[in-house]
């Protein structure tokens, strides 16, 4: 999945297949409107806290093989142009002292309030990837551990030749290799089969 983030909202997105499928995700995933679509870019933050820009296809496909470890920040064109005017060379050139001061304070600020964000997002990502790394248990309705004597969850262990000996995961760890007779492995509780045969050399 792709992390992209606008106005300290973040939004998780299917990782597309070209540039253009990136700008149109993130034009719908937040509701913008369709004249968007050709001012749209975005930037990230590398290792060393520098921005990086994404406005073309080659620039995109530069960043497929770490993509799911960075947050893309939605950008438009007519804010870049802003920030150009605002620069520090053109700041200098037109020898306007106090608004390079003020514009390093500002920017003392930002990365002070920069800081304290990444470590927002670093938790709200590590939250993201338990919930994708997150197991669904298959519950066997009405089926229970002959040791444990809870309801299985997960992965169930069927006895071949006793009528009736179920084994959670756990105790199949614990107390599968002393029981004498094979142990069918059963994922999920539609697939148990209703009768079978077991022929033992």
């Amino acid at each position: 999945m792709l992390i992209v983030e606008l106005n300290e909202k973040i939004r998780v997105i299917k990782i597309p297949k070209t540039y253009e499928d990136f700008k149109k995700a993130a034009i719908e995933e937040y509701s913008l409107p369709k004249e968007k679509l050709s001012k749209i870019f975005f930037t990230y933050l590398d290792e060393e806290n520098n921005s990086i820009y994404v406005t073309n296809e080659d620039d995109f496909l530069n960043t497929l093989s770490f993509i799911e470890t960075i947050v893309f920040n939605i950008e438009f064109k007519e804010n870049e142009n802003i920030k150009k005017e605002q620069s520090i060379d053109s700041l200098l050139l037109n020898g306007d002292i106090d608004a390079i001061i003020e514009k390093a304070n500002k920017k003392i600020i930002e990365l002070k309030t920069q800081s304290k964000t990444l470590k927002g997002k670093e938790i709200k990502l590590k939250s993201i990837n338990k919930n994708k790394n997150k197991k669904i248990l298959v519950i066997h309705k009405g089926v229970y551990c002959n040791e444990c004597k809870n309801i299985i969850e997960g992965i169930r262990y069927k006895c071949c030749i006793c009528p009736d000996y179920n084994l959670c995961e756990k105790c199949e760890d614990k107390f599968g290799l002393g029981h004498n007779h094979p142990l069918l492995k059963i994922r999920k509780s539609e697939l148990c089969p209703i009768a079978f045969s077991c022929k033992l050399k």
